[in-house]
C-alpha cells in the first residue's frame, strides 16, 4: 500500500503525454472533440439529454421547365413548391409537417454520406445543355455547405453523387410528389 505521498504523485502523473495534434476520423481538431464532450457530460449531469446541432436543410432541382423546391426546418416540417414553366395549372406549394423521424432519417443520412465534405459541384467533364440540376444546402449548426449535381443519370456510378443523392432521397422520403431523382 503506498503512502499518501505516493499515491498523489501516482494519480498526479499523466500516463501519456498530452498531444495537441490529435484529430478524429473527420478531422476535426481535438480540442472541438473535447468542448462537444464536455457538453454532452455537462448536460447530462444536469439531467438533460446532449442536444444535436440543429440541421436545416434547403434543396432545389429541375429539368425542362419543371422546378421543385423544398425547405426542411430544425422540427422536421418540409415546406414543397412545384413549378412548371409551360403547365402552370400543375403548380402547387405545400407543408408537411415536422417529424422526428425525417429529420433522424436526413440527419443519418447526412452523416453517412459525409456531406459537409462533398466538393461544392458534382458535374462531368462534357455536360449537355438543359440537363436535369440538382442543389442541396445542408445546414449543421453552424456549418453550412451547399453541393451542386449537375446530370445525376449521368453519375449513377460517381461516389460522390451517390453520397448527395443518398441524402437527396432521405429528405423526399415518403413526400407525395417528389422530384424523380
Amino acid at each position: 500500500m503506498p503512502q499518501n505521498n505516493e499515491l498523489e504523485r501516482t494519480i498526479s502523473r499523466p500516463s501519456l503525454p498530452a498531444r495537441r495534434s490529435i484529430q478524429c476520423s473527420t478531422g476535426a481538431p481535438r480540442r472541438e472533440i473535447m468542448a462537444l464532450l464536455l457538453a454532452a457530460v455537462a448536460s447530462s449531469a444536469f439531467g438533460g439529454q446532449p442536444t444535436a446541432p440543429a440541421l436545416r436543410v434547403l434543396a432545389a432541382g429541375g429539368v425542362g421547365g419543371r422546378n421543385w423546391y423544398a425547405e426542411m426546418a430544425s422540427d422536421g416540417s418540409i415546406g414543397l413548391e412545384y413549378s412548371d414553366l409551360y403547365h402552370h395549372d400543375n403548380d402547387f406549394k405545400r407543408t408537411l409537417e415536422a417529424s422526428d423521424r425525417r429529420l433522424s432519417t436526413v440527419r443519418i443520412a447526412v452523416a453517412n454520406a459525409e456531406f459537409l465534405q462533398l466538393p461544392a459541384n458534382i458535374t462531368r467533364k462534357m455536360v449537355t445543355i438543359d440537363a436535369s440540376a440538382l442543389r442541396l444546402t445542408v445546414t449543421l449548426g453552424n456549418k453550412s455547405h451547399s453541393v451542386f449535381l449537375y446530370e445525376p443519370e449521368e453519375l449513377a456510378r460517381d461516389k460522390r453523387a451517390k453520397r448527395f443523392l443518398a441524402v437527396w432521397n432521405a429528405l423526399f422520403e415518403g413526400v407525395p410528389d417528389r422530384p424523380p431523382w
